[in-house]
This record gives C-alpha cells, structure tokens and sequence, in this order.
C-alpha cells in the first residue's frame, strides 16, 4: 500500500501538530439544508389562496356596484327622459298662456269696446225715446170706470182746461190709454199722445195752477222714461224740502234744480 492511498492520515496527523502542538479545526462536513423550492411552493400556494379570495371579493363588490350604477343609470335615464317631456309640455304650456295672454287682452279691448259701443247705442235709445214722449202727458187720479171711453173723458177734460185755444182738441189728440195692470183700489194713469208737440206744450202749461184740475183731484206730467223717473224719485226729497223753505226748486227732464242750480241724489 502506497502513501497516497493514506493522505488524509497524514493531513490529520499534521493537523494534530501544527502550530505548535494545537489541534487544528477538522474539515467542515456540509450541512444536509431543506429543499427551498418545496418552501417556497407551499408559501406561494397560501398567498395566491388569500389573493384569488380577496380578488374575488374585490370583483364582487365591483359587480354589485356596477350593477346599482346601471339600475342608478337607467333611473337617471328614465327621470331625464320625463324631464325633458315635462320641459316639452312646459314650453308649449308658455307658448300657449302667451298666446292666450295675447288673445285674452285682444278680447278685453273688444269687450271694452262693445261696452263702449252698447252704452253709447243704449243712450241713444233713451234719448229717442225721451223725444218721443215729448208729445206725450201723464194724467194721475183720474178715477178709472168699468167700460169707460176714456178717449171722450179727456176730450172733455181737456176742452174745460183750454177753452180758448185756437185749434180744435178733438184734432190735436191723437190717442189716449191707460198704462199697468188694472187694480179695483186705485185707478191708473192715462198717456195722452198729442198731434203737435206746440199743443201739448201749451196744455201742459194751462194746467198749472188749473181750478178744473184742483176741482177733479188730478195731475198732469211729463211722460219719461223709467230711469229718469227713477231719478226724479231720488231727488224729490231734496226738491220737496227746498219748497217747504219757500225756495225755487223744480225739475227739468230728470235733472233738479234749486235756486237755479242743479241738484244731484
């Protein structure tokens, strides 16, 4: 047996001696280590586990969200959508109160101006009417009788009132009739329409202050219209208490008069 066959002996014998008779450290025998890949692996395995849940988690919350956003959309849609209907029907809405508007002021100067035009046409009916009546007289208290000819009783009447005219009455009258509804406890009046307005002027004034009148109980007046009767009525009070104080108070037409100024109800 050679010496090479044997070398460790010799390394070890002289590590035994070297250095002054210390033992050297013997030669380092590797370690047995754990397989890293088969860590590694098992590690990786875990955290993938963790990240796939939390993704999944992630990608769940990401659906249902998504999801709320396209219903959120949708509604959105929906309410945009009736918005812009509402928005459709409120123009046309304006449109029209504008075009109503205009039309309403349109008819308001319309009918302004056709009340204008029926109170202007409804004064000139009164005032037609007023001068119609000008050849008219009111007899009051006149006693009415069954089947009486009340024609004849004027003529008669009239005669006593106006002997000496230079024209004849029976000529000068040209109808006479009794107005309203007949009462058995008071008699009505009679409208005498005369010929010539100058002749009715003329009774008219005879009979003022006429003993036949004052010995027959009746009255004459002027024939109006209801409305200036009615305004007659309003201002008798006034007219009556400026007579009892001996002051000139009289009627013309509808209007009153007091010392020669007009009087109002």
């Amino acid at each position: 047996m050679t010496s090479l066959d044997h070398d460790y002996s010799q390394v070890m014998s002289s590590e035994k001696t070297t250095g002054g008779g210390k033992r050297s450290a013997p030669p380092t025998t590797p370690n047995k280590q754990q397989p890293a890949a088969a860590t590694k692996k098992t590690r990786s395995d875990g955290e993938k586990s963790s990240e796939e849940s939390a993704t999944k988690q992630i990608l769940d919350g990401i659906t249902k969200l998504s999801e709320r956003f396209d219903v959120q959309e949708e509604r959105m849609n929906q309410i945009s959508d009736k918005l812009e209907k509402n928005c459709t029907l409120v123009t046309k809405l304006t449109a029209d109160v504008t075009e109503y508007k205009i039309k309403t002021v349109k008819l308001e100067q319309q009918v302004a101006k056709l009340n204008e035009e029926v109170t202007a046409t409804k004064e000139k009916c009164k005032e037609q009417e007023r001068y119609k009546r000008r050849w008219n007289l009111r007899i009051k208290g006149l006693k009415e009788k069954e089947k009486e000819d009340v024609r004849g009783i004027v003529i008669s009447l009239l005669s006593q009132i106006a002997p000496g005219v230079p024209w004849d009455v029976r000529d000068m009258v040209d109808s006479v009739h009794r107005i309203g509804r007949r009462e058995s406890q008071q008699s009505r009046q009679v409208i005498i329409q005369f010929v010539k307005r100058e002749c009715r002027n003329e009774i008219w004034r005879l009979t003022k202050n006429c003993d036949v009148c004052k010995r027959e109980g009746i009255r004459f007046a002027e024939d109006m219209i209801p409305e200036d009767r009615e305004t007659r009525k309003l201002l008798w009070p006034k007219i009556k208490e400026a007579r009892d104080q001996n002051k000139r108070a009289y009627f013309r037409g509808p209007f009153g008069f007091i010392e020669n100024v007009q009087v109002f109800p």
